[in-house]
């Protein structure tokens, strides 16, 4: 069996404003700009030189310590040697493994991994509205 170099990266991200169940999401017109746009907000960290990081596998383990990933709240992630494809995740946990190490479970945003390669067709919005006009 062929050795492969670990050589995925994974960045953390705190609150970004979109929500799990899609109430609240980000649109990009394309796979660059979504790329181009993560690129450039503030990440809380990163962790390269990682092994293949499975899409279906729902945890990972990294290199870093809880402290400086206790916020994250969305992640993303390329495993380089097999894609070039950025995949975008929601943490739903961060789990202390010991002072160097941290295990982050996640669920797969398939809403924007896949944004970029598909396109929105012309479609019906319901709204809804409240039965009151309490706050």
């Amino acid at each position: 069996m062929a050795y492969v170099q670990p050589n995925s990266r994974i960045e953390f991200f705190d609150d970004i404003g979109i929500s799990q169940d899609y109430n609240d999401t980000l649109y990009f017109v394309s796979t660059a700009a979504k790329d181009a746009y993560f690129d450039n907000i503030n990440r809380l960290a990163h962790a390269d030189k990682c092994y293949y990081t499975r899409d279906n596998r729902g945890f990972v383990r990294v290199e870093l310590p809880m402290s400086t990933l206790i916020h994250s709240q969305y992640m993303r992630f390329k495993n380089t040697s097999y894609e070039n494809k950025w995949w975008y995740a929601f943490v739903e946990d961060v789990i202390y493994i010991n002072d160097n190490t941290t295990e982050i479970k996640f669920e797969l945003d398939p809403m924007l991994s896949w944004m970029g390669d598909f396109s929105v067709a012309a479609c019906f919005v319901e709204r809804q509205h409240s039965e009151t006009d309490e706050i």
